[in-house]
């Protein structure tokens, strides 16, 4: 994948990547990539863990796990999830966290 990111870098083409990235952490490992591509726009949409709505609707959408096992998930990610920052190397943060 990060191959892939760095071909996409010097072909000058945009990247999205999807994921969770609740913590700082994870989000720096992957604007590590971006440091030599300072003509980059970086923009973040955080979605955030979601709230009881969106856990209701993975309850029902997914039915492999149950219902304890979705909220204990959901539980651990609102823990560890650490609101995206324009400090952190954006260009613009785009917060859609109370998204139903």
């Amino acid at each position: 994948m990060f191959r892939e990111i760095e071909e996409n870098l010097e072909n000058n083409e945009t990247i999205v990547l999807d994921g969770l990235n609740l913590e700082r952490k994870q989000r720096q490992g992957l604007l590590y990539f971006t440091k030599n591509y300072e003509n980059y726009k970086k923009t973040i949409y955080d979605f955030g863990p979601g709230n009881e709505k969106t856990l209701q609707r993975v309850i029902i959408t997914r039915p492999k796990l149950s219902e304890k096992e979705w909220r204990a998930i959901h539980d651990e990610n609102v823990k560890i999830y650490k609101k995206s920052h324009i400090n952190e190397g954006y260009d613009e943060v785009i917060d859609k966290s109370n998204f139903a």
